[in-house]
């Protein structure tokens, strides 16, 4: 089964990449990218909670002090993860053929 939706996918990467029409492949390439955003998002998010926050409580917001633990430095982690989420999403946003204006300004697709 894993196998069979891997070759789909396969096949329709490739067509989306080595479509003639260049119009056409940028709107492709923009459904693509948003499908392939919102999959990664929802799957990290997903994941996150049960690998890590699971044995916390989260039903109220609330502090914590972490100095005994990471000693902020799970904030350093944030930031670059942050920076580097939006520089591939700078360079995915021109590959599907936005105008780097359009992509700082978040209207791309």
């Amino acid at each position: 089964m894993k196998l069979k939706i891997l070759i789909l996918l396969f096949c329709f990467v490739n067509s989306i990449l080595f479509a003639y029409d260049s119009t056409s492949v940028f709107k492709k390439r923009k459904i693509l990218l948003g499908i392939t955003s919102v999959a990664l998002t929802s799957s990290s998010l997903v994941y996150l909670n049960q690998a890590w926050y699971q044995q916390y409580n989260t039903s109220q917001f609330h502090f914590f002090n972490d100095n005994d633990e990471w000693l902020q430095m799970d904030k350093c982690g944030h930031i670059i993860t942050t920076y580097q989420t939006g520089r591939l999403m700078m360079s995915a946003m021109e590959w599907a053929g936005c105008t780097k204006k359009k992509t700082i300004n978040n209207r791309g697709i």
